[in-house]
This record gives structure tokens, sequence and C-alpha cells, in this order.
């Protein structure tokens, strides 16, 4: 599942995990997101965390309430202190906007593959 309110990197996300073997349920808004994840058995979640809606990060456990999949957090907050934020609200992960689609293919990656 996508969460991303731009449309452009939702599209994106989309593509590379339809790539990666997903089938892709994308919202737009924390609350849609929400909703999804409560109607859904999400194997990977990407959220960003700046939506108009809602804080990101509210997002993030309600979310956590809800699932123990992957959470990806992928945000233009880029700095550490957001990072740091991200891992208490139920973050697996975190990548900084702009992304290269490679990186999070190998992220991807490494959450799947076996331990």
């Amino acid at each position: 599942m996508v969460i991303e309110d731009d449309q452009d990197i939702q599209n994106l996300l989309v593509l590379i995990l339809n790539l990666a073997g997903f089938n892709v349920q994308a919202e737009a808004a924390g609350n849609g997101g929400l909703l999804a994840a409560q109607k859904l058995t999400p194997s990977l979640i990407t959220l960003d965390l700046g939506f108009p809606d809602q804080d990101g990060h509210d997002v993030a456990v309600q979310i956590r309430k809800l699932t123990q999949a992957p959470l990806v957090v992928i945000t233009a907050f880029a700095d550490s202190d957001a990072e740091l934020a991200s891992m208490p609200s139920g973050a697996t992960a975190y990548l900084a906007k702009p992304f290269r689609a490679a990186r999070l293919r190998e992220l991807i990656d490494q959450l799947f593959s076996p331990q």
C-alpha cells in the first residue's frame, strides 16, 4: 500500500512496487490510508509524512495498531530528527525524497529477504 499525496511520486511508487511483484493500493491522504489499512492485509506500506488532513507520524502510529507489515516512511523531511521521530511512530525504515528507485528496490529486497 502507498500513502502519498503527491500524484507523481505516488505513481512512481506504484510502478516500482508493481515491478517488484506487489499488488498496490494507493491512497492520497492519511485518512484514506488508515481506512484502506483496516480493510486490506498489506504486506508493505510506504508512507509520506506531510498530509493536508493529518500528521504522518499520527498515521504511522494508527497503522501500527492495525498491522505489523513493514512501514517505509518516504518523506521530504530529510534530516536525522525526522528519521529519529519516525521510528517511535512505528516505521521500519526511512527513505528521504528525492529517492532513487533502485534504493527503494534494495530496501524492499532487504525487508523481504529470508533472515
